[in-house]
Parts: structure tokens; sequence; C-alpha cells
């Protein structure tokens, strides 16, 4: 297949999403009429039961007992419990974008999907509501108002996490590498591309609607105020494990995923994202970043100077161009 995002079969993934959620919702509606069945014959037997003490020895007898007791607690409507539809969808979000990405072998696709990605999304039209962009007015507009099965398939792989793409990849496609690195904002990056604007230019109060909970997870975090001296401290000390065969080894900063020793300090209340900002390591560290990430958790568009310390590996660029300035459909 030419490498080429426009390609994919993207309806097909919008279609099987929408065949799963149907699925599941039907099976939750079943298994709550179910258990608010059983709750009503419960209480239509209690209710007999009374009734019948009630009428003991009465004229009347037990006649038309099930029918007044049916009369006073009401009949049977239909479950009163609420189904949590925001749980099916991303149940069938991940079931659906799951077979894609196995079917479709992303992670050998790697060089130029998330470039292609996020020139598809450059080419959405964004809302303004009031003096900021709206995430959930931009989706309506982009993809539910239109109908647009292709835009629904796109932003169910917008909503994905990033490490579902990377499952079984090659060696040399790191995420932190990659031109879907977890701390680029696949959606809103694709605007600030294409479009100029800015992440603060938005709602992002509301950006869980085009990016995923990694990335909305970042909405509103504030980071302890830390000098450079306790920085690197946590950092050393977050990079090194106590146990196993690198016992006491500081791990490289610049490709180590992995944090040790945090929740109980400063950041340990941080989302795991938020940690590598303010440490930066692994996708945050001086040597990886890329325009389009996430590296100051009160400014999203703000590239914070690197920390100075042993452990950053001969810093090239603060900034690289990476991969992102290749043609966007370039095979």
């Amino acid at each position: 297949m030419k490498n080429d995002y426009q390609l994919l079969d993207l309806v097909g993934l919008a279609r099987n999403y929408q065949h799963i959620y149907k699925e599941l919702y039907d099976q939750e509606v079943q298994q709550a009429h179910a258990i608010g069945k059983k709750a009503w014959d419960k209480k239509l037997a209690n209710t007999i039961k009374k009734l019948s003490l009630e009428m003991a020895g009465s004229e009347a007898g037990s006649d038309g007992i099930e029918e007044s007791a049916i009369e006073l607690i009401g009949p049977y409507n239909g479950p009163t419990v609420e189904i949590d539809t925001n749980s099916i969808k991303d149940s069938a979000r991940e079931m659906s974008v799951r077979v894609f990405l196995d079917q479709n072998n992303i992670n050998q696709k790697l060089s130029w999907f998330g470039i292609q990605l996020l020139a598809y999304f450059g080419s959405w039209t964004p809302v303004k509501v009031g003096d900021k962009y709206c995430p959930e007015a931009t989706l309506e507009s982009n993809v539910v108002a239109k109908k647009d099965l292709f835009a629904l398939g796109s932003i169910l792989l917008a909503k994905t996490s990033r490490a579902e793409f990377f499952k079984d990849a090659p060696k040399g496609n790191q995420q932190y590498k990659n031109s879907i690195n977890p701390l680029v904002p696949i959606v809103l990056g694709g605007q600030k591309k294409y479009n100029g604007i800015n992440y603060m230019e938005w709602d992002l109060s509301k950006v869980g609607r085009l990016e995923n909970t990694d990335i909305s997870n970042l909405v509103g975090v504030k980071a302890p105020n830390l000098s450079e001296a306790e920085i690197l401290e946590l950092r050393n000390k977050a990079l090194t494990p106590l146990t196993g065969p690198r016992a006491g080894k500081s791990n490289n900063p610049a490709t180590a995923a992995t944090l040790f020793h945090l929740n109980e300090s400063s950041i340990g209340h941080l989302p795991r994202l938020a940690r590598y900002i303010v440490l930066q390591t692994w996708a945050a560290h001086p040597t990886n970043r890329d325009k389009y990430a996430i590296l100051d958790l009160e400014n999203w568009d703000n590239v914070p100077e690197a920390i100075a310390g042993r452990d950053i590996f001969s810093p090239t660029k603060a900034i690289s161009k990476g991969v992102y300035d290749e043609l966007p459909w370039l095979c």
C-alpha cells in the first residue's frame, strides 16, 4: 500500500467502533433490565406478602392482591440505573482501534503515519467560541455535523494512548523520537503547525474531547516551585533503581521511560507525563524536544531552558526540526 494516510480504512474503523458500541450498549441495557426487573419482582413479592397479612381473614381473601400490589408500587417501567455511555465509548474505541492497528500494521508505518495524522488534523476548520477555540465545537463541526466517518475514525486514533501505536514496533521507533511523541497533542498540534493556532488559544478545559487522557490530564496541573538543584536531585533519584541488575546505576534520562521513587516526593502527585516534563526526561529531554510537544505545564506553548547537569547527554538543539517538517504526503 502507498504510504498515504488518506488510503487507510478509517471509515471501516469508525463503523467497527459504532458496531461495537451498539453491542456493548445493548448488553448494558439488557443487564440493567435484568437487575431492574429482579428488584421490581422482589418489591412486588414483599408488597403482596404485606397485603396478604393485612387481608388475612377478610371475605375478599387473596383475590386481586397482585393487582392491588402493582397499583401500589407501579408497573415495571424499565431500569432505573443510568448507563455509563462514556465508559462504553472508551471500551468500544479501545477494541476497534486495536483491531485497526493490528490489521494495518501501524507499528511498521511509524516513520510516516504520525506525520500525516498531524497534517490531517491541520486540515480541520477550528471553531471559536468567545475568545477561545473550542474543542467540543470543533469536534461537532468537523465530525458530527458532517457525519464524516473518516473524521470519526481519525479522532478515535487521536484519543488513543500513544503506547498502543508502539506495541511490537521494531527497535528504533521509540515514542520519544517519533512524530507521535506522547507529549504532542495531535489534533491541537496539527492546528498549531498548519493554522498557527497556539495551544493556549484553546479552551483547554475541554481538550479531552479531542485528545487522549494522558494529554487532558495535564490541564490545570501546576508543578511545585523547585530550584534547578532540587530538580536534578529528584531526577537522579528517579533514574536510579535500587534493585535488579542495574541497582545503584543511573539510567539515561534521554531514553528511560521508567521513573523510580517519586510517589512520596514533591512531584509524586503529578500525572505520569507531567513528571517527565518537570524532570526533563524521556520525551521531554532536551535532546528529544519537538516544537509541538508540551514542555511547560503552565504554558503549553513555552519552551523552558534546558536544565544543566552531568546527566544531560550532549544536547544538540533545544528544539529539533524533527520529522514534522517533511512533506505531509511524501511517499
